[in-house]
């Protein structure tokens, strides 16, 4: 197993990470960044970033770049990896990767969390088969075509309107009756002709053979289902953290998040929490 030291590594390249790398190395620090996906993290798959300082709109994907490029003009090493263990006992950290072994002296976790799954059946058996979680990724394949989004929250109503530009036609199907997201999303998602809001529903079931072609809607108050034709679905209902590498002994609060104090330091010394994987009340690129 190949093994390498610096004195701080930092699991997880998403912008928190990044921001991290870039002041640790203006510091004078020896840094490694580990991530195991697209540099920048999941704000690549946002299709318009309106609320980030400085920016009056950019995509997810090209704010993610030059974020990278930022970081890069540092020389910060990076590492295209996955963690799979990490071992916080003693003074030295041990991230413990497929094939590398990693050490250093501090640990910053900025591993963000990952998408939730509405765990139905159908669901994974037809993954990139019509049923998706990034519309700026898929969206493109569903040109004059039918689609339904699920969720209320800001993903799910920017993922609508990215859809809105490409498909011929986008359900939006959420458990309630208003949206859990910002009220200028709101108001443009509504403002849509091609855009149709189901409320008070979820999705039960999907079915297709090779390709999703239907999906069972479950109306939550009355418990009457029926059938929507369409031919993409995509899954906007929120973010799970997975510390399930992370040792045992690191305190987390009940839904998995890193409870940190101000500094960002865990419980543990030497290991310090950054980004989404804190138990912060905001999940957002600029916190």
């Amino acid at each position: 197993m190949d093994r390498f030291y610096h004195d701080l590594i930092i699991l997880g390249g998403g912008p928190a990470g990044l921001t991290a790398g870039i002041y640790a190395k203006r510091a004078g620090v020896d840094v490694a960044i580990i991530e195991k996906g697209l540099v920048g993290g999941v704000v690549n798959s946002s299709c318009e970033v309106s609320n980030y300082t400085g920016f009056k709109s950019v995509s997810g994907m090209e704010l993610a770049q030059k974020m990278q490029e930022h970081a890069q003009s540092f020389d910060i090493t990076f590492y295209n990896d996955e963690a799979k263990k990490v071992y916080l006992d003693g003074d030295k950290k041990v991230v413990e990767c497929f094939g590398k072994e990693f050490e250093c002296k501090a640990l910053i976790i900025a591993i963000g969390a990952d998408v939730r799954k509405l765990y139905i059946e159908g669901e994974k058996a037809l993954l990139g088969r019509g049923v998706s979680y990034c519309a700026t990724c898929d969206g493109n394949l569903y040109k004059d075509k039918v689609v339904a989004v699920i969720g209320g929250g800001n993903t799910a109503l920017e993922d609508s309107l990215y859809l809105a530009h490409l498909a011929q036609k986008v359900y939006i199907i959420h458990r309630k009756d208003d949206f859990r997201g910002e009220k200028y999303l709101a108001d443009r998602v509504r403002a849509r002709k091609n855009i149709e809001v189901i409320p008070y529903s979820t999705v039960s079931k999907i079915f297709g053979e090779e390709r999703l072609s239907k999906i069972e809607v479950m109306n939550i108050e009355t418990q009457q289902a029926s059938l929507l034709d369409v031919d993409g679905m995509f899954v906007c209902i929120g973010i799970d953290p997975d510390t399930s590498m992370l040792a045992m002994d690191i305190e987390k609060d009940n839904a998995g998040y890193i409870i940190t104090d101000k500094y960002m330091q865990t419980n543990l010394e030497g290991v310090y929490a950054v980004g989404d994987i804190r138990n912060t009340p905001l999940k957002q690129i600029i916190t």
